[in-house]
């Protein structure tokens, strides 16, 4: 009886032992199952690698209405995110220097000051980076991190480094730069007096072997656009990653394409990209991307904000002054710009014309940055809307030139393009089902039909003047009539003189 009773606890005693054996075995399997799958899926700590980047600020250095976060609240996540990822890195891909009054009047000072403060590791230069012409050569020599642009040349030779190797965490990341082959008539010509742009597919493709062979993971700093990146990333075996700029595009994931994954952060600091390498071991395995927003920001970082606020008492002090008043606020929306006329551009057309007594004004989209408000203006206000060095000039063309660069300026359309011309002066039609170079009709000067070898006087920006966006390239005899800004103004002042009287 006893010998029954003691068999069956020990019986029952072993069933739960081998129960509770079991429960542990399978509970390991599964903790065991789940880290090979976090290893070969996301990685861990160890092997994960975050680049945050930026790309076309054009200035937008504080905080703004449209969106705009400014760079005292993106250093405050940027630091935070480097106590989680010590070995962060960070760059931009281009247009930083020029676009604002925050930045023009310090001549792309006070943007490299803030991104020496953030600790930036690379850039490379956008076709507004040249905006201050030889002033650039002072900045790089402020800068305390290289500029990457692999296919600027001067006589044949680089004259800034095609790309760099940072080691992190036992990785080696390559930075290859180029820049957009669209500078050279995107901004004005003695900006870029002598310098060669390159075809960016080609001359990546022509170092990304060498440079393979030196990296873990090969990532380009692109300010060539959109389309570019995506031409680049279908045809160039090498590239794992591409982070883009100059088309102002919003990847909220990144854009996979057949060889590279494309990331790009919006425009004027809308948002901060972020993208994460994923290795095992040595081997890159997936990149992960993401943009982060305002709704990511709470708190200003106090050491970038007072450096702000130090460059902005000085601004404000030379552009608070007033200089004349509209009756109606002008938008000027980038796109609207762009792809059609407005009333702003009509009107800065007509200030060109009336200024100069000209038949014709013409000023293109992509010089117009803001619109103003209506009611008391400043020479703020009319500075943000005209950001560049530019001047105002007249000169003689013939109506077959006229014609030519009407075609240029509807050559894209319904695309986006800075060429898109405003005028005082002249109307035009145009079909855009027709072929490029045949879509314009019917123009007219002045309620007359346009001759072509006639010869008109025309009234814009020194830009233009010189064959910016490719027009009016023929040699002229250009007379320069003062600073386009200044000029303006002193139209803007004059019409409130009149109207006191």
């Amino acid at each position: 009886m006893f010998s029954h009773s003691y068999n069956k606890i020990v019986l029952k005693h072993y069933e739960r032992e081998k129960e509770v054996m079991l429960k542990k075995c399978l509970f390991s399997l599964i903790l065991f199952t789940f880290f090979l799958v976090c290893k070969d899926t996301y990685g861990t700590e160890k092997d994960s690698i975050v680049i945050l980047h930026t790309n076309d600020m054009h200035g937008h250095i504080v905080e703004g209405e449209n969106g705009e976060l400014g760079y005292a609240k993106m250093a405050y996540l940027i630091k935070t995110m480097r106590d989680s990822y010590p070995s962060l890195l960070l760059v931009d891909t281009g247009d930083v220097l020029h676009g604002t009054n925050f930045v023009s009047f310090f001549k792309g000072e006070s943007a490299v000051m803030i991104m020496n403060k953030l600790k930036y590791d690379a850039v490379t230069l956008g076709n507004h980076d040249f905006n201050y012409g030889m002033h650039l050569s002072k900045l790089e020599t402020m800068m305390n991190f290289p500029i990457l642009s692999a296919n600027i040349t001067k006589k044949g030779e680089p004259i800034f480094k095609p790309y760099m190797i940072k080691s992190v965490k036992n990785k080696k990341i390559a930075f290859i730069g180029v820049t957009s082959t669209e500078t050279k008539t995107a901004t004005s010509f003695h900006n870029t007096k002598g310098l060669a742009f390159k075809d960016e597919r080609k001359t990546v493709q022509h170092i990304v072997n060498d440079v393979r062979k030196k990296a873990d993971a090969v990532v380009l700093l692109s300010h060539s656009g959109i389309t570019k990146d995506r031409e680049i990333g279908d045809y160039v075996k090498g590239i794992d990653l591409i982070i883009g700029g100059h088309s102002h595009t919003c990847l909220e994931d990144l854009e996979k394409r057949k060889y590279a994954a494309i990331a790009q952060a919006c425009e004027h600091g809308k948002a901060l990209g972020k993208v994460e390498l994923i290795f095992n071991e040595k081997i890159l395995s997936s990149i992960h991307g993401e943009l982060l927003k305002k709704k990511h920001w709470v708190e200003k970082d106090e050491d970038i904000n007072t450096l702000i606020s130090m460059y902005n008492k000085k601004v404000e002090k030379h552009f608070n002054k007033k200089v004349g008043y509209s009756f109606s606020a002008f938008k000027g929306e980038r796109k609207t710009l762009r792809t059609k006329e407005t009333p702003l551009g009509y009107y800065l057309a007509d200030i060109l014309k009336q200024s100069t007594g000209a038949d014709i004004g013409f000023i293109n989209g992509g010089a117009i940055r803001d619109g103003w408000p209506q009611g008391v203006l400043t020479r703020g206000d009319i500075y943000n809307v005209i950001p560049f060095e530019d001047r105002m000039v007249t000169f003689q063309a013939e109506g077959a030139d006229i014609k030519k660069a009407l075609e240029n300026s509807v050559s894209r359309y319904p695309k986006e393009y800075g060429g898109f011309l405003h005028a005082s002066g002249l109307s035009f039609a145009f079909k855009s089902e027709y072929p490029k170079g045949k879509r314009v009709r019917n123009v007219k000067v002045g309620g007359i039909p346009l001759q072509e070898k006639e010869s008109y006087l025309i009234s814009t920006t020194s830009f233009l003047a010189n064959g910016g966006d490719g027009v009016f390239t023929g040699t002229k005899k250009i007379h320069d009539k003062g600073a386009l800004q200044e000029e303006i103004i002193h139209y803007l002042s004059s019409q409130v003189r009149s109207r006191n009287k």
